[in-house]
């Protein structure tokens, strides 16, 4: 069973893959733009973080109820 914030989760980091392959292919195409490139590196990195964050804190919050 998937919970909303799993799913919520997943979804950025689907955001996050997918911006930074964006910049890949940027970089690639169009290599002198820095602009770009810093501003979809910045936000794939962001949401990647944001999904791990929320999955660290999901797990954790699934250790402190065994616990109990």
């Amino acid at each position: 069973m998937i919970t909303r914030n799993e799913r919520k989760a997943f979804i950025l980091w689907l955001v996050g893959v997918v911006s930074l392959l964006g910049v890949m292919a940027i970089a690639w195409l169009w290599p002198n733009n820095p602009i770009m490139l810093y501003g979809f590196t910045g936000f794939g990195g962001l949401m990647m973080l944001m999904s791990l964050g929320i999955l660290i804190r999901r797990g954790v919050v699934k250790k402190q109820s065994i616990q109990k």
